[in-house]
């Protein structure tokens, strides 16, 4: 639940980001945790996410906070 209230934040602040973004230089475990948030909140239909290809960033956009 931190890690949902960190992608708010920053999506309440920007209106998108990157996984790219919000992983930073943040430990591997961090970076877990986001990518599994992410995954939550777009099951929830909270966020979108976006891939253009194969091996790149994901984007992040807001539906509804």
């Amino acid at each position: 639940e931190e890690k949902i209230e960190e992608v708010i934040r920053r999506l309440q602040a920007d209106g998108a980001t990157s996984l790219k973004n919000l992983a930073g230089r943040k430990p591997a475990s961090e970076i877990i945790a986001i990518f599994l948030a992410l995954l939550h909140m777009a099951h929830e239909q909270r966020v979108f996410l976006e891939q253009e290809g194969h091996l790149s960033d994901i984007i992040v956009r807001s539906l509804r906070i």
